[in-house]
């Protein structure tokens, strides 16, 4: 039996789009907008804890839709749910009060998939919304905060990019994380954000497996997936970085481990590869 008899069904494979403005920031980026408990990310660049180790990785190829694709192609799974988004900076403004550096996420019609996707009040884009571009936004409970007060901000209009949104949606409370803040973004339909931001593309790939005990197996399947796709030798390192919710908890006191499932699964896909070459 070849490799490839042993990817296991996963269930949701999303292709997230982030600008990025520096390559060492991808990783926390990722644990705080992309992996939730239940998932884990696909990035251009693994995390890296010195200007060395950073050295090793720069000119990892970024992730392409090619290994969306692949990873899909790979999967046994019969019921596939997907979701392209895409992320930017940009300005949120309602009168006279403006927030800069929101988080604006651009996605397509089933990002309520994801589970890092929820609202406390109001409701999350419906498809038909999403497909038609319809200038409605979900929008994070910092953002409702500081535009809105007290005042109920549903139904109300926002200017993000000096376009006008409708606020459907208000996301829950999620905090600070590492001195970030989770709660400053806006989520538009994807046609929107194009109009806003254009259409340059830098990917991920987020991966939801169909059960959360399936996560370890789901890591190693599609990493083997995307190392095949990508045509690594069996000696070669993994050249992308895998993360998931739990990944920050381990990056301030050491090298990330198995056990942090930020990892690098060379060996196992190497022992793989010469075990179906052979």
């Amino acid at each position: 039996m070849t490799v490839l008899g042993n990817i296991v069904a996963v269930a949701s494979i999303v292709a997230v789009v982030s600008l990025i403005q520096r390559p060492e920031r991808v990783g926390q980026d990722a644990i705080l907008n992309q992996a939730g408990a239940d998932s884990f990310s696909i990035q251009q660049f693994p995390l890296t804890l010195s200007d060395e180790e950073f050295d090793k990785v720069r000119y990892n190829p970024r992730i392409t839709q090619a290994d969306a694709r692949a990873i899909r192609r790979y999967s046994l799974a019969r019921r596939r749910r997907s979701c392209c988004s895409r992320r930017a900076s940009g300005q949120v403004t309602r009168g006279d009060k403006s927030i800069d550096g929101v988080n604006i996420h651009g996605v397509s019609s089933e990002f309520g998939n994801l589970s890092t996707f929820k609202v406390e009040r109001g409701r999350l884009m419906n498809p038909i919304e999403v497909e038609r571009s319809r200038p409605v936004a979900v929008i994070g409970w910092e953002v409702a905060d500081l535009l809105f007060g007290g005042v109920d901000p549903l139904d109300k209009l926002v200017q993000i990019e000096g376009v006008h949104f409708r606020v459907i949606g208000v996301s829950p409370k999620r905090g600070a994380f590492l001195g970030r803040s989770q709660d400053d973004f806006a989520v538009i339909p994807l046609g929107q954000f194009q109009v806003l931001f254009g259409s340059r593309p830098q990917l991920s790939v987020a991966v939801k497996p169909r059960d959360i005990a399936q996560l370890p197996a789901a890591i190693d399947e599609a990493t083997v997936a995307l190392r095949i796709a990508r045509r690594l030798k069996p000696r070669q390192p993994d050249n992308f970085g895998i993360f998931t919710s739990d990944t920050s908890s381990t990056s301030t006191i050491g090298p990330p481990t198995a056990s942090s499932r930020c990892w690098s699964a060379s060996s196992r896909c190497r022992s793989s590869s010469e075990a179906s070459s052979s």
